[in-house]
């Protein structure tokens, strides 16, 4: 039962070389195309776990069944003795304390084999962690390099996108030009020059500096143009309340009254007048 740790460190403890071998090294940190090393690890974790049940089982059961009434003589089922006060009786619990030592010690060792599996399945599960992580950053390296390869690919394409636009309207079979004309090749230089310029640019980082600062320089005019119009449309609306406080100013009473226009008035006046000479005749 004791060599069992030793037989699994076996499988996954790093040999003393790995540290002077870089092979070695990315050999262990790296799992392979077979699974090699997390097949390990899975083994030797569940056998370890498998094996401390085991033991605690049989710790659990030592401790339950020999009791102190069991090496006294005096347990009522287990070996009990007749007459516990005779010489023989001292002789038995003599030869059982003999025994029980001997038990203890084994009890004692199957302890510590149990604390050593503990701490070896604790090392197992660092290891199975650290290729975890070796293995994730080892793929996760794969991708960053594969979306490399796809930009790159994705440039040259773009190179050929102009180039494909130009020759396709040249192409067109309802255009008379000879090989010689000048126009082709002015258009090629024309179209794919600045696109080219421009896919470059948009690949830099400054060109992204300078696309924020655009956006930056933009938004603050918006700003400023809103202002302008709000403080416009404040001015118009308080016109407005000059406008109507003129026409209907306050009266010495608090209240407001409407100003009547002078040819209102005149007229109202001779509609009286009339009004007194038709009830005098």
């Amino acid at each position: 039962m004791s060599e069992l740790p030793n037989s699994s460190l076996l499988l996954y403890v790093f040999n003393p070389e790995f540290m002077f071998d870089p092979k070695l090294r990315d050999k262990l940190l790296f799992e392979d195309r077979h699974f090699t090393f997390i097949r390990r690890y899975f083994w030797s974790y569940n056998t370890l776990a498998v094996v401390n049940t085991g033991i605690k089982s049989m710790i659990a059961a030592y401790v339950d069944t020999f009791t102190d009434s069991f090496w006294a003589g005096t347990h009522p089922i287990l070996w009990s003795h007749r007459y516990p006060d005779t010489p023989d009786g001292v002789a038995y619990r003599e030869r059982m304390a003999s025994v029980r030592l001997e038990l203890d010690k084994v009890v004692q060792e199957l302890t510590e084999v149990l604390k050593r599996n503990e701490r070896t399945r604790k090392e197992i599960e660092n290891l199975r962690d650290q290729l975890f992580s070796g293995s994730s950053i080892k793929e996760s390296r794969r991708a960053i390099e594969q979306g490399d390869n796809i930009r790159i690919l994705t440039m040259i394409s773009m190179i050929f996108l102009p180039l494909t636009f130009v020759t396709s309207v040249f192409g067109m079979t309802v255009f008379t030009i000879p090989a010689t004309d000048w126009r082709f090749a002015l258009t090629m230089i024309l179209v794919c020059v600045p696109f080219m310029l421009l896919i470059t640019f948009l690949q830099t980082r400054s060109f992204g500096v300078l696309l924020r600062k655009l956006g930056a320089i933009g938004g603050a005019v918006a700003r400023i143009f809103n202002s302008l119009r709000r403080h416009a449309r404040d001015s118009a609306d308080v016109s407005d309340n000059r406008s109507v406080a003129a026409v209907a100013p306050r009266t010495s009473s608090g209240t407001w009254s409407l100003r009547v226009p002078t040819w209102t008035r005149e007229r109202i006046e001779d509609l009286e007048k009339g009004g007194v000479g038709e009830r005098s005749m």
